[in-house]
């Protein structure tokens, strides 16, 4: 009996290795046709890959699985509906959430399918359930997402109250359907968002009338920014832009059937917009629920530096290397007493070694991140990689913490450097600014409080809200249209009416006009 078994697991094992040999060999040898080679040299030139498109796909298809270049031949596809079809014709673009026009507003029932549980231990997680918290003051909010009884625990009891129904999937269960199913059952849903790519897959125009999807972050803007630090045709530059073409093939094509996108920056919906002009991209900045970080203002220890961040997440680590190897030694000559706080769940092997007991060290998963980020006299978000935005900067600000940031970092935010922020990408300038405002005590806690003021105007998660809803109204309405558009086409409907029925236009009671022609 065991020798069957081990005959049965060799001759399994035998074919899965001959059929990925003949994968292999089908990739390597694949060439382009000519519409789909148009495509192609159209995504090399919108990506900025100063390389021939025909020498960087022959070199791709050495590095290439099979499922790579399916990937691949969708975004093809993708590209020729969406961008070579679209030229020369009018289109969407970027449109931010406050340009929306104001439409009556209702209770809704509202379905998230989250791809992680929303949980505050990662900044996409504090967006989602921050959001569910403050739109169950208006509508009627419902949850599915894959839930680690360990890990999202207290997150998923802390959402209990603010939703009509959570349904929480075992990690291996996510994908199943019927969960969904019998979430919905009973209940129409007006609105489905869709928060990360692993829920994607679970799109169906079933669950409700309405379905949105949420770009956390540009993964594929993300592998771009790497891939420019990389050398040209080496195998690390190739292999990192075969995750950038499956990263834009997820963000694009998997999500066509989406009635709208949402992007957390400006400059994530222009990088997308380069391959889908037709589609329009709505921005919904992040922001923080004011009433959550309305605590006490305590003094701040001196000399005391924080970075918060979950180190799971590879920009964070990169960033604390960036800091701590390039720009650290430099403070500590400066001020000897200095100390840095490196705060936040999942710290690496390299940001556990970084912590010496003196000057340096590493918490780890901390309950709360507020008394942690009010120890700082300055904050740090020294982010070289990375795209999104950086929901760290606000919280920092919200405590009324002066922070130091790079432009990474800082993209797309409306702090102004000088005012309520330092901007520095050179190392030895990011060390000279963080010394600054420790040795300037009086200055970081003016720039901290005028970030507070920036937060209370711009990030409110209560105001910002308002944008999403205009949204939902807007697609009951039948579609997305900035304010200042319907203004000119109605002006346009107007002087139609006047010309056509020879009178004047008066507004009605209600607020909208009547034409009034001569009898």
């Amino acid at each position: 009996m065991e020798a069957k078994r081990t005959y049965w697991t060799v001759r399994d094992a035998c074919r899965r290795f001959t059929q990925r040999g003949r994968d292999a060999a089908y990739v390597r040898s694949y060439e382009l046709g000519a519409d789909d080679m148009r495509a192609w040299q159209s995504i090399v030139e919108n990506l900025g890959l100063a390389v021939p498109a025909d020498q960087v796909f022959a070199r791709l298809r050495w590095c290439m699985t099979k499922t790579d270049l399916e990937n691949l031949l969708a975004l093809l596809r993708f590209v020729q509906q969406h961008l070579l079809a679209a030229r020369g014709t009018p289109g969407g673009g970027i449109l931010r959430s406050t340009q929306l026009p104001e439409l009556p507003s209702r209770r809704r029932n509202i379905l998230f399918i989250s791809g992680q549980f929303p949980n505050p231990l990662h900044g996409g997680g504090v967006r989602v359930a921050d959001f569910i918290k403050v739109m169950s003051r208006k509508h009627d909010v419902y949850l599915y997402a894959p839930c680690d009884r360990t890990r999202d625990h207290r997150a998923y009891l802390s959402l209990v109250p603010y939703c009509r129904k959570i349904r929480a999937a075992r990690l291996d269960d996510f994908g199943a359907s019927r969960s969904i199913r019998e979430l919905v059952a009973h209940t129409e849903m007006d609105v489905v968002h869709y928060e990360w790519p692993r829920s994607v897959a679970l799109y169906d125009p079933s669950w409700g009338r309405h379905h949105i999807y949420t770009y956390m972050e540009v993964v594929s803007l993300r592998l771009l920014r790497d891939a420019a630090h990389q050398r040209p045709w080496s195998q690390a530059w190739l292999r990192t832009v075969v995750d950038l073409l499956n990263s834009l093939k997820a963000e694009l094509a998997d999500t066509d059937a989406m009635d709208a996108h949402i992007v957390v920056a400006e400059r994530d919906g222009e990088f997308l917009a380069r391959f889908a002009p037709d589609r329009s991209f709505v921005v919904l900045n992040h922001g923080v629920n004011l009433e959550e970080y309305s605590v006490p203002d305590s003094p701040p220890e001196e000399q005391t530096i924080v970075f918060v961040g979950n180190y799971l997440h590879y920009p964070n680590e990169d960033a604390v290397r960036f800091f701590v190897e390039e720009s650290f030694d430099y403070v500590a000559r400066c001020l000897p007493g200095v100390r840095l706080y490196l705060v936040g769940a999942n710290p690496t092997r390299r940001i556990r070694a970084y912590a010496d007991g003196r000057r340096v060290f590493v918490t780890g998963t901390v309950a709360d991140i507020r008394p942690w980020i009010q120890r700082a006299s300055v904050c740090i978000a020294p982010l070289v990689t990375g795209a999104g935005l950086r929901t760290k900067v606000i919280q920092y600000a919200a405590l009324r913490r002066v922070c130091v940031a790079t432009s990474i970092a800082a993209a797309d935010l409306l702090f102004k450097d000088g005012v309520d922020i330092l901007v520095a990408d050179d190392p030895l300038q990011f060390a000279e600014r963080v010394v600054y405002l420790l040795r300037h005590p009086e200055i970081a806690r003016r720039m901290g409080q005028a970030a507070h003021r920036r937060v209370i105007l711009e990030y409110d998660n209560s105001r910002l809200l308002e944008g999403l809803y205009r949204l939902h109204a807007g697609l009951e309405r039948g579609g997305l249209r900035p304010r200042e558009e319907l203004h000119r086409d109605g002006e346009r409907a107007l002087g139609v009416a006047r010309r056509s029925m020879g009178g004047s236009v008066e507004r009605t009671a209600l607020g909208g006009e009547e034409a009034k022609g001569s009898a």
